[in-house]
């Protein structure tokens, strides 16, 4: 099953249902990081589907949220069967989580996230999930938000946005 057909399958019925996908050892669901569903999946709009995990608590932080989405050039999706599926995972330890901003307007807003492409288009979208390695991307997204904790307060020549996110070429790569 490819993406457009992943997303296709998908609906009302199945998002109430809390269906649960296999990504890397760990179940996931359609939802969003804050604990709603809305707006976590749009048929008809971004081709976009953001998952949970499955036992992520609404109160309790860090939380994670992985997103899969098609490429898009000039505000347009990229759904040819050779164009790339996204992945991005994003940590968020804001302060209901447990982290909190101690320093000025440049301190630090607690996401941190890593992106690069998942598969294609014409590849099997449950394959690509089975391939993350999501325990290997929360350790790294981890550091990198530890890291940018312990460099607080930040000087004024800060790359904060560079150091928030990484991107890769591959995203299944990590951990290989």
């Amino acid at each position: 099953m490819n993406f457009l057909e992943f997303l296709d399958a998908i609906s009302d019925e199945s998002i109430k249902k809390k269906k649960a996908y296999e990504l890397g050892g760990e179940k996931w669901q359609i939802g969003r990081m804050d604990g709603g569903f809305d707006g976590a999946y749009d048929p008809y709009m971004e081709k976009e589907i953001v998952l949970v995990p499955k036992t992520q608590k609404p109160s309790l932080g860090p939380r994670f949220e992985l997103r899969i989405y098609l490429k898009k050039e000039d505000h347009k999706s990229l759904d040819d069967a050779s164009d790339p599926v996204m992945a991005s995972l994003e940590r968020n330890s804001k302060e209901k989580y447990g982290c909190k901003r101690d320093y000025t307007v440049n301190s630090w807003d607690c996401r941190s996230s890593i992106q690069g492409i998942l598969c294609k288009v014409e590849d099997d979208i449950l394959e690509a999930f089975s391939s993350l390695d999501i325990s290997k991307l929360k350790d790294i997204i981890t550091q990198i938000g530890d890291k940018l904790d312990a460099d607080q307060p930040f000087p004024d020549d800060y790359d904060l946005f560079n150091k928030q996110f990484m991107r890769v070429e591959n995203i299944n790569a990590i951990g290989s």
